[in-house]
C-alpha cells in the first residue's frame, strides 16, 4: 500500500477511536444523568407514599370517630369500609359480607333506584331518605347524603 493510503487510513481510524471516545463519553454521562433522576424519583416515591400513609391515617381518624354513620361502598352496594357509628347503626360487625342495597324495603326499591341514579349522574345526592332493616330485624328510616368517589381517570369506582 502506498503512503498516502496508510495516511488517510490512520486519520479514519483515528477520527472513528475519536468518535467512539465521544460517544462513550456521551453515554456515561446520560447514564449519570438516568440514574442521579432515577435516585431523585425513589426518594421522591418514598416522600409521596408517606404523605399518603399519614393522610389516610388522618382520614381514618377523621371517619372513624365521627358520631353520623359513614360507609364507603362499590357501585353495586356492597360495603368496603364503615364506621363505628354504622356498625352500631346497622347491627353488623365489619366482618359481614354486606350489601346496603339489600338492607332497604322491598317497597323503598324504586326510590332506592332513582336516587341512585341521580348519584351517578350528578355525582352526589342530599337528605335521601329511605326505610332499611337492621340487623335486628327492626325498620329505621334513614337519611342519606352521599357522593361518588372517582379514580384518577375520573371513572366512579364507589360512593360514600
Amino acid at each position: 500500500m502506498d503512503s498516502n493510503k496508510i495516511k488517510i487510513y490512520e486519520r479514519a481510524l483515528a477520527r472513528e477511536k475519536a468518535a467512539r471516545k465521544e460517544a462513550e463519553r456521551i453515554l456515561e454521562e446520560k447514564s449519570k444523568e438516568l440514574y442521579l433522576k432515577s435516585k431523585e424519583l425513589e426518594i421522591s416515591n418514598e416522600k409521596l407514599y408517606e404523605l399518603l400513609q399519614t393522610k389516610t391515617s388522618e382520614l381514618k381518624g377523621v371517619f372513624g370517630n365521627i358520631g353520623d354513620a359513614y360507609f364507603v361502598m362499590n357501585l353495586k352496594g356492597l360495603v368496603l369500609s364503615m364506621n363505628e357509628a354504622a356498625q352500631k347503626l346497622l347491627g353488623y360487625s365489619p366482618e359481614v359480607k354486606l350489601n346496603l342495597f339489600s338492607l332497604v324495603l322491598r317497597e323503598e326499591r324504586d326510590k332506592l333506584l332513582s336516587s341512585f341514579k341521580e348519584l351517578m349522574e350528578n355525582g352526589s345526592i342530599k337528605d335521601f331518605q329511605v326505610k332499611i332493616k337492621v340487623a335486628s330485624g327492626l325498620t329505621r328510616m334513614v337519611h342519606i347524603n352521599a357522593s361518588i368517589v372517582y379514580n384518577r381517570k375520573n371513572q366512579p369506582v364507589a360512593a360514600q
